[in-house]
């Protein structure tokens, strides 16, 4: 999302002198690059009020790319995957509403599902802090069904392998309706497979930009100009 600026600078610039004029690149640049960070500040706010428990993964998905003299562009972006989960597959979903995209481990489990492509967690599951599933449980789930992309990653008949299914297994029954675990001698859903998720709009993150934008632009150009004034040694009277 683009927010246009160069009409409120041209109407600024009428009450200063050349000298002063030729701070405004700069000034411009530096409070672009400024409400940016504002609003990555204001946007984690949204995102603690609106999620349950968000992860720091998810605190941190957003970064600010600061403005140039030649681009005079500041923006607030989702971050590369970094080996993760790209945030923009997890997090557009809830900001445009609409279907969820598949994990890794759906895709991977899929072979398993009777035409379902998702799962959600059974009631059983156990969450972390997070209220989530962990990456390392998932990853018990897809090697015990021997469907992980890695060979050496899935489970074998070997000892060391066995030892390691002792305290619990995952099957899926013939009704292809969800990944079990059994543990002694009980025998719990621990993934669900259901149609595609659907998500309502949960994090407004255009509006909280815009926000953002309306309230902390000036006052940053107003502090990034006296700030290059000062540095320069221009003097003279530049608001009205």
């Amino acid at each position: 999302m683009q927010f246009d600026v160069r009409s409120n600078i041209a109407d600024v610039g009428r009450w200063m002198s050349d000298a002063q004029k030729r701070q405004i690149p700069f000034a411009t640049v530096l409070a672009l690059t400024m409400t940016a960070k504002d609003a990555r500040t204001e946007e984690v706010s949204v995102m603690k009020r609106v999620f349950d428990r968000p992860t720091p993964y998810t605190l941190n998905a957003l970064r600010v790319k600061p403005a140039t003299k030649s681009t005079m562009i500041a923006s607030v972006e989702f971050r590369d995957s970094g080996g993760g989960t790209p945030a923009k597959r997890f997090l557009n979903p809830e900001v445009h509403g609409g279907p969820r995209s598949q994990r890794s481990s759906e895709r991977l489990l899929e072979p398993y599902m009777a035409g379902f492509k998702h799962f959600m967690p059974g009631r059983d599951a156990t969450p972390n802090q997070y209220g989530n599933l962990s990456a390392n449980f998932y990853k018990r789930v897809v090697s015990q069904l021997r469907s992980s992309s890695d060979p050496l990653q899935n489970a074998t008949g070997s000892k060391r392998s066995k030892k390691h299914r002792s305290a619990s297994a995952f099957f899926v029954p013939q009704s292809r309706d969800a990944v079990y675990e059994r543990r002694g001698k009980s025998v719990k859903p621990v993934l669900v497979f259901t149609k595609v998720p659907r998500y309502r709009v949960r994090f407004p993150f255009e509006a909280t930009a815009a926000k953002v934008v309306a309230a902390r632009f000036g006052v940053n150009w107003i502090n990034a100009f006296e700030r290059a004034m000062a540095s320069s040694n221009v003097k003279g009277k530049w608001r009205s």
